[in-house]
């Protein structure tokens, strides 16, 4: 005869219960009597055997001032012979235990065991005490009363730092306590003395962050608390502490925080938190310059429109040209303009006065955070200008024509082009060529030999290969027929015939 299961597991002592025994060979002997057996003085008498088959049996038995625990089912046959459940029956109170509250709450490490009343309901005799750690550890507390409300305990928690524990009543019938009220014990506070780094950038998604104090201790968290708003930003994962507590890692997510300064502090899983005036500073992601546009501007533009893109450009931001060679800068004249969510930046430029050259694009944030992009904006001179040409034509075979264009724009080194109208022929001036300071003339000397007659247009090129565009022409012209007098004698008292 074999008890494979029953049902139901348990019930409460307050009136009969009717269990379902499951097994076999349940017929195959006669049943004199079915018990309750915990002890030789706890050994109850079912009340009525109902045998269904040879698998299944109904039992009765009254719980009425049977004590709670739990109870090994047992048949006893007319052989004589003993057949015993596994699986152990539970008779229970009527009303399981309920916390409401321990006094004292807290203590500090060091000064265990302590002493606690808990106050509640449905405490029974026998009952246990335990605190449970954040951790899931069971420290068992040693119990000197306990009345139907009211439990007096001591207990010594954890040696090695502060924690917090679940209190939990448990009856001897297995039923216990789950309210959620807790004794905790305070290890020393955390203290913060640094950390590093000591800035981010908004945006960074996983950012490592170590702060170095004492006291910190595992499953600890380190929050940066924004200094005005008082919002919190908390590490995402499990922080690190290693150096016996006097260090701990945790990564960051700063997308979407606001820049600024952040308080830092560590809070241990007692609730501790340290109160150290150690600083985080949030700040915007570095600007980054990509292109600039228009690439180039002209000594002399008081007033030239600049744009600059790239990303995280912010409000209030400044654009420099900084010189290559020299190093000096030229900066906005007046507020810039940011747009497309920090992408494109414009700003006012005067370039009276620079110099001609490369110049680096570079965009400065309010918080001094600077672009190091190699993005060049050139300053070309002018573009020279002719409006008239003297003389305004020369004579083919003229090896030494000294010509004179005035206009605009004209710098040191350039040179003078005269191109036929077909754009076959240039002549250039056969030697340097004279410019006055203001640049608005410039003289040069050609020679005429051998070149076609004809109109040529006149045409100043600047050294860096700017070239003027008006239609000024100059004509090279065929050399005058010389006249001569013919004198004819005819005789005396003749004639001369021109």
């Amino acid at each position: 005869m074999v008890i494979t299961s029953f049902s139901p597991e348990s019930a409460i002592n307050t009136g009969q219960v009717i269990i379902t025994l499951h097994g076999t060979g349940f017929q195959s002997e006669q049943i004199s009597n079915i018990l309750l057996d915990q002890s030789v003085t706890k050994r109850y008498t079912c009340s009525k055997i109902v045998v269904r088959s040879d698998t299944e049996l109904a039992v009765t038995f009254s719980l009425i001032s049977i004590e709670p625990g739990p109870y090994t089912i047992v048949i006893k046959t007319t052989k004589p012979a003993s057949y015993a459940s596994q699986m152990q029956f539970k008779v229970l109170f009527a009303t399981s235990p309920h916390v409401v509250s321990i006094s004292p709450g807290i203590g500090h490490l060091g000064e265990g065991p302590f002493s606690c009343m808990i106050t509640g309901s449905g405490f029974m005799s026998g009952c246990t005490v335990e605190m449970e750690s954040k951790g899931g550890e069971i420290f068992p507390a040693t119990v000197s009363s306990v009345l139907l409300n009211s439990i007096q305990c001591s207990f010594t928690g954890r040696l090695d730092g502060g924690d917090r524990y679940l209190v939990r009543v448990r009856n001897t019938d297995d039923q216990i306590s789950q309210e959620e009220v807790y004794f905790v014990v305070y290890g020393p506070p955390p203290m913060v003395t640094g950390i590093n780094p000591n800035i981010g950038r908004i945006g960074d998604g996983a950012l490592d962050i170590s702060v170095t104090g004492s006291g910190f201790t595992d499953g600890c968290r380190i929050h940066l608390r924004d200094l005005v708003s008082g919002s919190s930003i908390t590490n995402y994962s499990s922080t690190v502490v290693s150096d016996e507590g006097q260090v701990v890692n945790g990564l960051f997510d700063l997308t979407g925080a606001g820049a600024g300064s952040y308080g830092v502090y560590v809070e241990n899983p007692d609730g501790q938190e340290s109160d150290d005036e150690i600083t985080f500073t949030v700040k915007h992601a570095a600007p980054a310059a990509v292109s600039v546009n228009p690439p180039f501007g002209l000594i002399g533009d008081s007033s030239l429109s600049l744009s600059v893109t790239g990303s995280g450009f912010t409000d209030g931001c400044r654009i420099h040209l900084r010189d290559l060679v020299s190093g000096s800068s030229i900066t906005n004249l007046s507020s810039t303009v940011v747009s497309d969510e920090g992408q494109v930046v414009t700003g006012l430029f005067n370039l009276t006065g620079v110099s001609a050259g490369s110049y680096g694009v570079y965009v400065e944030n309010p918080d001094g955070q600077e672009s190091a992009d190699d993005v060049i904006f050139t300053v070309r001179l002018p573009v020279p200008v002719v409006y008239s040409v003297h003389p305004s034509s020369g004579i083919a075979g003229d090896s030494s024509l000294s010509l004179s264009v005035t206009g605009s724009g004209f710098t040191d080194g350039c040179s003078i082009h005269l191109t036929d109208i077909s754009h076959t022929i240039t002549l250039v001036n056969i030697s340097p060529t004279i410019t006055v300071a203001d640049g608005t003339c410039v003289q040069g000397s050609f020679d005429l030999s051998h070149v076609p007659v004809g109109s040529y247009l006149v045409h100043v090129v600047n050294p860096d290969n700017q070239v003027s565009d008006e239609k000024i022409i100059f004509q090279i012209c065929e050399p005058s027929k010389q006249k001569h007098d013919i004198h004819i004698t005819a005789g005396q008292g003749g004639s001369t015939i021109p």
